[in-house]
């Protein structure tokens, strides 16, 4: 390989090590120490003797000489002054080299991702147990031991654009607008006597018609949507100085026949549903614009006065699918 322009080699040398307060060793093929240079103190390495073990010098290079003719690398290991370092052991005939780099970025970045990582756990584990505690156990136990059709209404809503913001904004606060705006939507799905199946990203699923009530599932679903719309609404006003980190929401909403079954470990059963009608409200909710509540056929007869905010539409056929009979109400009128 030829060698690399100057230019290249400066670009590189930029890239990899610049600002890394780079320090050095030059050890015997057997690890005695010959000569060392750069900023070895940044890393607490001061008190150096040429001719000595290193293992004996520096104890976290113990045990890796003589070094193998592949050479070692080290990443983010901490020196005993509690500075983390990329360490590189380069074989070079019969003497090797040691250089140290400063990994305190890539240290506070593993941080950051373990943070992210547990404040997910922990998002996870409140909306599971959110989850839990609107499904009554009674009723769980009577489906799971022989499964039963029902007829109930579906409700998917999903915040438009957290996704791509998620890619760009710090973890932290992506996970505390998230978390802002699935209590938003999930509540409520829990006041009007919902069941929350699953939560996914930005992605809320409703059931209605499996808790008994007195009114029944559309309409449960009708209401849950709208005020669904009223607290993203009253988030938008709060945050009215930060419209950089305001979302919108849309809702598709199903009803009809499914099959329902309780599914998992003796105890951890989750509820399953099979159908068209779960189905429907997924790919109505995809359709839907921002801002916007689409319902199926099945539904619009039993929300009662909330039929006059609905108009007919026919979507028109996508992906496949064939055009669709649906009603649409704007939130943002």
């Amino acid at each position: 390989m030829s060698e690399l322009p100057r230019p290249l080699r400066s670009y590189l040398h930029d890239l990899a090590v610049k600002d890394r307060s780079p320090g050095f060793l030059l050890l015997e093929s057997e690890g005695e120490l010959m000569t060392w240079g750069g900023e070895l103190a940044f890393y607490g390495l001061t008190e150096l003797h040429q001719g000595a073990d290193v293992g004996d010098q520096i104890p976290m290079l113990d045990a890796f000489f003589p070094l193998d003719e592949e050479g070692m690398e080290l990443s983010c290991v901490e020196t005993d002054a509690g500075v983390a370092a990329d360490v590189h052991m380069i074989p070079d005939g019969k003497r090797a080299w040691v250089l140290f780099l400063d990994a305190t970025e890539e240290k506070q970045r593993q941080q950051t991702l373990q943070q992210t990582a547990n404040d997910l756990r922990l998002l996870r584990s409140k909306y599971a147990k959110l989850a839990d505690r609107c499904v009554e156990e009674e009723i769980l136990l009577s489906i799971q031991e022989r499964g039963e059709c029902r007829r109930i209404s579906v409700l998917f809503a999903d915040i438009r654009g957290m996704t791509v913001y998620g890619e760009k904004a710090p973890p932290g606060k992506v996970f505390r607008l998230l978390d802002m705006y699935l209590t938003a939507m999930t509540q409520p799905v829990l006041d009007e006597g919902g069941m929350m199946n699953r939560i996914v990203g930005g992605s809320v699923m409703g059931i209605f018609g499996i808790l008994p009530s007195k009114l029944p599932p559309p309409l449960q679903a009708g209401r849950a949507a709208f005020r669904m719309f009223d607290n993203v609404r009253t988030i938008e006003e709060a945050r009215r100085g930060n419209k950089k980190d305001m979302f919108d929401i849309s809702i598709g909403i199903a009803s009809g026949q499914v099959f329902l079954g309780a599914m998992g470990a003796r105890n951890r059963k989750t509820l399953n549903l099979l159908g068209p009608s779960v189905h429907l409200a997924s790919h109505l909710e995809t359709r839907a614009r921002p801002w916007e509540i689409l319902i199926c056929e099945n539904t619009f007869p039993e929300i009662d006065d909330l039929q006059p905010r609905f108009s007919n539409v026919r979507l028109a056929s996508e992906g496949g699918c064939a055009s669709l009979q649906a009603f649409s109400c704007n939130m943002r009128v």
